[in-house]
């Protein structure tokens, strides 16, 4: 009863939430191993600090389902090229290095305008930047498709950075405004919807190989750059009518004066947003070499792009049951930790390594990408989870502003490992081999494991200990010396430690 209490406040005296003033409430969010004098009770506007929507129950839905189509097209945007561009670039003269730092550097902007764009969307129409970023980022695919016709590959590789970092941009305020503006059209619901997006991204990530494999067989280099973004720009003009009158935002002032550095601060942060780079530093290291280590096996474009999809269609398929699992029967760092293990398995057998004898098999490079994939999914879903967590529990209220933070961490680190992936792991295979490169992923992994093992084991201590003492202080000492026995507390003469 004590403890319940504490957790939400009215300053009405009538009911809880209730009264005729609805400003009055006052929700405390506390952080879990604190003692109540330690966290900040926020002020909460019901009125001004949540998205206002003014749309129905149906409009709502059409939305959501408008932004999970629209995710899948810029995930299929972002990993078309991945099969049949690096044979591509090294037909020009291009090395692993560069055409890496192509693939890579497209995450690289992304993570630069992830907290600018954060920022904007309290200034400028989310709405707005979501359509503008579908709509840059389609004109710059179609465009991208016309680089074949450069010979000269330095010119090549030239253009191709400068589209690839237009493209970024692009994506970049689409992400910000698509999850910020679904998160708030169901904030009680910002894991489900959250969960839902990341399936349609995984959806896309399966079929930009696949797809970007097959029309490069039929058309060449031209036709899926083509088929992709003239999509892309028909969405932005779609999303213009279906966005544009009944979304209303406001903002809780109170909320602006923290921010991502903030939350960066955080301990629990800081191992989710480690957690999220070396994932997705995993995927655009098989983006950039997976291509080249399966031409070793005789397979064309096409059977090159499906084989692709084995790592995308488990971390798709497995979003859907991690956030059960998480709610059910385990924490969102036992999440994070058994994520980061299955992704270590995975690497421990794939492509020629020291275990399976050098000998690589094309079934089991297949069975570890699956393995790698179900990880990258548990991982994922775990950290977002953390993040709003620990933001709602900092003081930080539900709203577009709080939302347009978490998602700028989340996505800043997924951009940052996906492009030290292909970046980094593509210069070190100019010099050395895929097995060299498997030991160095098998080595990150296992040093993150080690990390998360230390860090889950201090919080617990730290939570005992916390909850031991806010125990002691809460409880008085009339009550204490007598707990366990049959004697009631003295309640005429209280000690002078029960006064205070």
């Amino acid at each position: 009863t004590w403890c319940s209490k504490y957790l939400i406040c009215s300053r009405s005296s009538r009911s809880q939430f209730g009264g005729k003033n609805q400003s009055d409430a006052l929700v405390c969010f506390p952080t879990v191993g604190t003692s109540r004098s330690g966290h900040k009770m926020t002020n909460l506007n019901i009125q001004s600090s949540t998205l206002v929507s003014k749309s129905s129950k149906t409009k709502k839905r059409l939305v959501i389902a408008f932004f999970s189509l629209s995710n899948c097209f810029i995930a299929t945007c972002v990993s078309l090229p991945a099969p049949f561009y690096p044979f591509e670039a090294s037909q020009k003269g291009a090395t692993p290095g560069s055409f890496g730092f192509v693939l890579g550097v497209f995450e690289l902007t992304v993570f630069i305008c992830n907290p600018i764009f954060a920022k904007v969307l309290t200034k400028i129409e989310p709405t707005f930047i979501f359509s503008s970023g579908l709509f840059l980022t389609g004109i710059t695919t179609i465009a991208f498709g016309f680089l074949d016709l450069i010979d000269n590959v330095h010119l090549f590789i030239g253009m191709s950075i400068l589209l690839r970092v237009l493209q970024g941009v692009g994506e970049s305020a689409f992400t910000l405004a698509d999850f910020s503006i679904s998160t708030c059209l169901y904030p009680e619901s910002a894991s489900t919807v959250f969960s839902i997006m990341e399936t349609s991204w995984s959806l896309g990530i399966i079929i930009g190989p696949t797809l970007g494999g097959s029309l490069y067989g039929i058309g060449g280099f031209a036709a899926p750059f083509a088929a992709v973004g003239i999509n892309l720009v028909v969405f932005a003009a779609i999303s213009v009518w279906l966005t544009c009158a009944d979304i209303n935002f406001s903002v809780n002032p109170e909320n602006n004066t923290k921010g991502v550095w903030y939350l960066l601060k955080i301990g629990k942060i800081r191992a989710a947003v480690l957690s999220i780079v070396l994932t997705t530093f995993s995927f655009g290291y098989l983006d950039a070499i997976l291509g080249l280590h399966l031409s070793e096996y005789g397979l064309g474009p096409t059977l090159v792009g499906i084989v692709f999809i084995a790592t995308g269609f488990w971390y798709g398929l497995s979003t859907l049951f991690w956030g059960f699992l998480i709610i059910k029967y385990f924490t969102n760092y036992y999440g994070l930790l058994i994520g980061i293990v299955l992704q270590t398995i995975g690497y421990m057998f794939f492509g020629p390594n020291l275990i399976n004898n050098f000998q690589s098999s094309l079934a089991v490079d297949i069975l570890m990408q699956c393995i790698i994939g179900i990880g990258m999914g548990g991982v994922l879903i775990s950290a977002f989870n953390v993040e709003e967590q620990i933001a709602l529990e900092s003081g930080f209220c539900p709203g577009i502003y709080t939302y347009s933070i978490i998602t700028a961490i989340w996505a800043s680190s997924f951009s940052l490992g996906y492009f030290l992936g292909p970046t980094t792991m593509g210069l070190i295979l100019d010099h050395t081999n895929i097995t060299t490169t498997n030991y160095v992923m098998m080595f990150l992994f296992l040093s993150v494991v080690i990390y998360l093992i230390i860090f889950i084991h201090k919080e617990k201590i730290a939570f005992k200990i916390s909850a031991e003492k806010l125990l002691k202080k809460d409880i008085p000492a009339s009550i204490q010396n007598n707990y366990g026995t049959l004697s009631e507390p003295n309640r005429t003469q209280n000690s002078d430690e029960d006064k205070k």
